[in-house]
């Protein structure tokens, strides 16, 4: 006989997802190049920071299917 089961196996996680986030820098000053730059800085460290943990959990509840002989 056949089964089928899910079974989740160890994972590996790629180091470079296992970093934290990296800090955000601070509004030093009150222009509009300042908070353009800023803007700018924080959106891009938020896409990749989203990234990251989404990457993270989709292989973390990524069923994988085995099949096991059962006599």
């Amino acid at each position: 006989m056949i089964s089928s089961n899910q079974v989740k196996p160890p994972v590996q996680i790629p180091s470079n997802l296992l970093q934290p986030c990296p800090d955000l820098q601070t509004l030093d000053e009150n222009t509009g190049q300042a908070w353009i730059l800023w803007s700018v800085d924080t959106v891009k460290k938020y896409n990749e920071c989203k990234f990251k943990q989404k990457a993270i959990v989709d292989v973390l509840e990524q069923p994988v299917l085995t099949t096991q002989y059962i006599p």
